[in-house]
């Protein structure tokens, strides 16, 4: 039986060796030590970082553009992005993180004013990410005109009503069924070795750095199989139930991954258990354990589905609102005479920039993989899906909903939205995003919790072996993060301020000043003429905008309705 402690050592070395880049980075064949995840889990990685909530003020974005220059927009956009991309893992020499390829251009004081931006735009996405939960689930409030939830959607259902009326309750009460759903979800017979797969899975969801992931599987063991109609032979059984378990002869209970066993125990009712058998069944475990544990992997996949799911619900029921004609073609350029100054146009950039910042992932995800030129067809690839995704999104959203479109566009979807089709329809596609953000809110708070704890704790031992250290800070984040996500009206005040000043420095800025700085001497003229273009595009476009939206505060304008409030 493999050894627990030396088999998780040595995964312990392969986990820190991934997180190694390799010395001369800019050569796009150059290994990196422990690195074996596909080109296509990293487009999944990139992708699942790119798409998030800035999707949803996209329709809105194209309402102040008209659909050719949003388009035009998000396709420019993109290639700047993946240019700074390019850029960053052209200069990464040895660093395993964006700061300190930030540190080895400009000294700490780089590392810390990068650790600050991605901080400060950690703060302001997860906010955003509460604001549209809260939204789906409670409901919002803009111009006077109430946007019910789905949960005072479905209380207000009849068919609701009557399903809860028949245990108790009249109306939905949240805690209640949440707790009958929780008992009804857990009827299994078996909990133990389900409990450690789902323990893991809820410690990676909720941020917790783990050194790699682990499952649970319970055999059992049918010694003479002659009593059941067998041939008498030892039959060696996976993931038992409890009637398996009160007829068998064994219950082996088996925690670990591939590389070995962090834990087991073991029953048995009979004699004579041979070493074959043993062996036939820690093997039989194994398989089961990877088996498992493979599904881990589609966590990224799942992620990024649900928001083209979302793309092409709302495309459905525009394309069907259409037909029914209660939708008009959208408007292909802008129409001045809803702006209060042509200026305004530039206060939808930064809606665009913060929908592609992901930057601050690049290198955790370049880690995982083999050469530098695989993360560079993964940037490419997740760039050009997501601009799709985008483009189709914010077209189909500004066809159904006109220039009716809210802000935050799932508020639109629903009673009150006269697109004609079923509610169900509007409520998946409400659930279907909400849940991605649900799913994609881990991955930003981890890394918004590392920025955090370089900056107050630098100098002391990793977050992950400070357990007192780790759960304070995350208790705080969110509770901040909770606090903003009440008081900020709008998704889109956030995403016009954050995305005029963290989001471009960190996705524009920052990549074009490593290359102006070139301490390493590899810049080409072209280069560098390119990155003072990505400096002077971010530089001019976010005054404008944060000039645009200062004199629109001041002067209580609605900036043509985009302003959604939440009460």
């Amino acid at each position: 039986m493999p050894s627990a402690g030396r088999d998780n050592a040595t995964a312990a070395e392969g986990a820190a060796q991934a997180l190694l880049l390799p010395e001369h980075a800019g050569d796009d064949d150059a290994p990196c030590a422990g690195g074996s995840a596909s080109v296509l889990g990293a487009v999944c990685n990139v992708s699942t970082s790119v798409v998030g909530a800035g999707i949803m003020s996209i329709p809105a974005a194209m309402r102040v553009l008209g659909v050719a220059p949003a388009v035009a927009l998000i396709a420019g956009v993109a290639v700047l992005a993946r240019v700074a991309v390019d850029f960053m893992l052209r200069y990464t020499r040895g660093a395993p993180s964006y700061a300190a390829l930030m540190g080895d251009a400009f000294g700490s004081a780089g590392a810390a004013l990068l650790n600050v931006f991605v901080a400060l735009n950690g703060f302001g996405t997860l906010t955003v990410y509460l604001i549209i939960i809260g939204d789906v689930v409670s409901g919002t409030a803009s111009g006077g005109v109430a946007h019910p939830g789905v949960l005072q959607e479905w209380e207000e259902s009849e068919v609701m009503d009557g399903v809860l009326r028949n245990f108790g309750p009249s109306t939905l009460n949240v805690a209640y069924f949440q707790e009958l759903m929780v008992v009804l979800c857990s009827q299994g017979e078996k909990h133990s070795m389900a409990s450690v797969y789902g323990g893991c899975l809820a410690l990676q969801d909720g941020g917790v750095p783990i050194k790699f992931p682990v499952a649970g599987i319970e055999m059992g063991l049918v010694l003479d199989t002659q009593e059941f109609g067998g041939d008498g032979s030892p039959l060696i059984l996976s993931d038992i139930t409890g009637a398996e378990d009160g007829s068998g002869d064994m219950d082996l209970k088996i925690a670990g991954n591939e590389s070995g066993i962090s834990a087991f125990q073991m029953d048995t009712k009979v004699v004579g258990i041979t070493l074959p058998v043993m062996e036939k069944a820690l093997l039989q475990a194994r398989e089961g354990r990877q088996h498992i544990l493979n599904s881990l992997r589609f966590t990224s996949a799942i992620s990024i589905l649900l928001a083209v799911v979302f793309m092409l619900i709302s495309s459905g029921i525009a394309l069907y609102a259409l037909f029914k004609g209660t939708a008009t073609m959208p408007r292909m350029f802008p129409d001045f005479s809803r702006l209060s100054s042509p200026f305004e146009l530039f206060t939808a950039v930064p809606v665009i920039v913060v929908a592609f910042t992901f930057h601050f992932n690049v290198h955790p995800i370049r880690a995982e993989l083999s050469k530098t030129s695989d993360m560079k067809v993964a940037v490419r690839v997740s760039l050009v899906l997501c601009a799709a995704i985008y483009a189709a999104v914010g077209f189909f959203g500004f066809l159904l909903f006109g220039d009716a479109t809210m802000a935050d566009v799932l508020a639109n979807f629903d009673r009150s939205s006269g697109a004609g089709v079923p509610q169900a329809l509007n409520d998946a596609a409400r659930l279907s995003y909400a849940l991605h953000l649900v799913l994609v809110f881990p991955l930003l708070l981890f890394s918004l919790r590392v920025n955090v704890d370089e900056l107050l704790f630098p100098g002391r031992r990793p977050l992950a072996a400070d357990t007192r250290r780790f759960v304070s800070l995350t208790a705080v984040l969110m509770a901040v993060l909770y606090v903003l996500a009440i008081a900020i009206p709008s998704i889109w005040t956030l995403f016009e301020y954050s995305g005029s000043t963290f989001a471009v420095t960190i996705s524009l800025i920052f990549p074009g000043a490593i290359v102006l700085r070139d301490v390493h001497g590899i810049a080409k003229r072209k280069d560098k003429a390119l990155a003072a273009t990505m400096i002077v595009l971010a530089v001019v476009t976010s005054s404008i905008a944060i000039a645009s939206n200062i004199m629109s505060s001041i002067s209580d304008e609605d900036r043509g309705g985009h302003v959604a409030g939440r009460r």
